[in-house]
């Protein structure tokens, strides 16, 4: 039986970024699985910096674009 939050998450976000999500899932347990206690240290720290630098990153292109400095 699929997961129901599963199969809602799956419905909303858009597909590259389920892509991005199940790639860096295999990424952290390929990390865990041959690596274990790299991972222990790095996989949570590395995730959470991924996830602020997109944002801050998204916030930033979004102020470029309403100055217009960045025109898409």
């Amino acid at each position: 039986m699929p997961s129901p939050s599963g199969l809602g998450i799956a419905m909303v976000i858009p597909g590259a970024n389920g892509i991005a999500m199940f790639i860096g899932g295999l990424c952290a347990e390929l990390l865990r699985r041959f690596w274990k206690e790299r991972a222990e240290r790095c996989v949570v720290p590395v995730a959470t910096g991924l996830i602020a630098g997109e944002s801050v990153l998204g916030a930033f292109t979004t102020l470029l674009k309403v100055f217009g400095t960045l025109k898409m």
